[in-house]
């Protein structure tokens, strides 16, 4: 985790998620995930402009997704990863190139 007065933002998120991806240690999955729970309840994280908290978004989606598939797994991460998937969505711009809008678009409930 971090320690006192380091910045956690989405470029710590990402590099927990490459350090997981080349070490395959599931703790760093635990981290990013509580990266962007710090981020997400931040005063001011709603105020960001919607790319910077799709991004965000995103890649907690991702870190859920492979956590649920290790050791370290919470019961809830798929459903929490699904919830975060739909906030990236709803955050990102509608004409940002990382949003696919090809068709008609999925109820949202």
């Amino acid at each position: 985790m971090t320690g006192p007065g380091e910045v956690v933002d989405a470029s710590g998120i990402r590099a927990q998620l490459a350090e997981y991806q080349r070490s395959q240690d599931p703790q760093r999955l635990c981290e990013a995930t509580a990266f962007v729970e710090r981020l997400v309840t931040r005063p001011g994280f709603d105020d960001l402009d919607g790319a910077a908290r799709g991004m965000v978004w995103t890649l907690g989606a991702a870190a859920l997704t492979w956590r649920a598939r290790t050791a370290q797994a919470a019961p809830d991460d798929l459903d929490r990863a699904i919830e975060w998937a739909g906030h990236a969505v709803d955050a990102w711009p509608a004409d940002d190139a990382n949003l696919a809008r090809a068709g008609p678009t999925w109820p949202r409930h």
